[in-house]
């Protein structure tokens, strides 16, 4: 890549990817879904975030911002958990900041803080600042249409007051098509 396009790659959000898959089946999903997701190996991971913060301070880059794949990022909560750990460890190893945006289906994250006793600590020493929920629609008629049965009224404005009590910003996002 060389060393001038490597810090102009730096100094913006880049992908973070941790996994691919989603355990849903959304009709208006063009992405891999239906599926378990797939992880990638924790160690190759750890190994290649620990390479960009090391390059990163090397061109005086204090902060390193990401927008991670996972269409579900809370999905397989006892998984994640270990790689937000290295997303921790790297950012205090290393001292550098780490910021991640990401998606979550309300209902995941909602099922996250009952699997993992310290998600809400995890969240916010990873870096995790920002995390977009799938909407969606209005109403449970619009969620049926769209094979979306994991959303209701109720989970995504309890995942919006969760984020607001732990600090993170919470979106709420809408795909809209056109046929």
């Amino acid at each position: 890549m060389g060393k001038e396009r490597l810090e102009v790659y730096l100094r913006h959000e880049m992908t973070l990817v941790l996994a691919q898959g989603c355990k849903y089946n959304c009709k208006f999903c063009a992405a891999k879904k239906a599926m378990r997701e797939q992880f990638r190996c924790l160690e190759v991971f750890e190994y290649d975030l620990k390479h960009l913060a090391i390059r990163a301070k090397q061109m005086g880059i204090g902060k390193l911002e990401f927008y991670a794949l996972s269409l579900d990022f809370f999905q397989n909560p006892l998984i994640l958990a270990e790689y937000l750990k290295v997303l921790a460890r790297i950012q205090k190893d290393e001292r550098i900041e780490i910021k991640v945006r990401c998606l979550a289906c309300a209902k995941s994250f909602l099922e996250a803080f009952e699997e993992v006793p310290d998600l809400a600590e995890l969240i916010r020493s990873a870096g995790v600042w920002c995390i977009g929920f799938g909407g969606d629609g209005v109403d449970k008629d619009v969620w049926q249409s769209q094979n979306k049965w994991q959303n209701t009224e109720e989970n995504l404005r309890l995942s919006i007051a969760k984020c607001h009590e732990i600090n993170v910003r919470p979106e709420l996002l809408m795909v809209v098509g056109f046929a």
